[in-house]
């Protein structure tokens, strides 16, 4: 299905000013998503993923990490904008959103690309880190040429788009979540594993969420 039909809905969320940080998983093949990192205020680089910009003729803001992951060509042509964060104890996209919320703080939306894809154990830890870093003040967005994850932290219902029969799931460690306009309604529903409220669908143009806890919405670029 093109990608194009969920632009609006892609929209509603990369609204200026965003960061966008480009980390080292699968990369998009939509040229859409490709202008979403172009049009983002600022720019931020997983090392790993410079040479994907590289061949779409992108210069990011900056490039963060250990540099284990770059040749010694690019470390030489981005000397100027490498930012080296050698702390093991945070992988790259950590290391990135951490830089973001600490160089731009008047900026609280993130959209990141390449978190997921290729190696299992980086993509489940990707997903980890955006649960933990994500808050009631920073919103991350995670895109891909599949579907996006959307951080949701209020306790009071928030209105989401969506197309209707677009497949929809909902992680969370522990909470308690309430969402109307689904083919499976969640009313009080505790979820307290990460797959027991995942491949629902949208039976509206929106959906109204609200949790106790922090959750991730999946919204799949998918209609059933």
């Amino acid at each position: 299905m093109p990608l194009t039909r969920f632009t609006p809905i892609i929209d509603s969320y990369c609204t200026q000013p965003y960061i966008a940080i480009i980390a080292n998983g699968e990369v998009p093949t939509s040229p859409l998503i490709l202008e979403y990192l172009k049009g983002a205020t600022y720019l931020i680089c997983c090392d790993g993923a410079i040479s994907y910009l590289e061949q779409n003729n992108i210069t990011p803001t900056c490039i963060i990490g250990d540099c284990d992951s770059i040749s010694s060509t690019q470390l030489a042509k981005f000397a100027d904008i490498i930012i080296r964060r050698d702390n093991q104890n945070y992988n790259d996209l950590t290391k990135s959103i951490m830089f973001c919320t600490q160089e731009y703080p008047q900026i609280n939306s993130i959209l990141i690309v390449g978190a997921f894809g290729l190696r299992e154990d980086h993509a489940i830890g990707n997903f980890s880190v955006i649960t933990e870093q994500s808050s009631a003040v920073l919103k991350l967005i995670a895109l891909s040429d599949y579907g996006m994850f959307i951080s949701h932290h209020s306790k009071t219902s928030i209105t989401y788009p969506a197309l209707i029969g677009q497949q929809i799931s909902f992680f969370a460690n522990n909470a308690v979540l309430n969402c109307k306009a689904l083919k499976w309604q969640l009313q009080d529903y505790h979820i307290n594993n990460l797959h027991q409220a995942t491949l629902n669908q949208a039976t509206n143009t929106y959906i109204s969420v609200d949790s106790d806890s922090p959750i991730l919405i999946y919204f799949a670029f998918c209609i059933k």
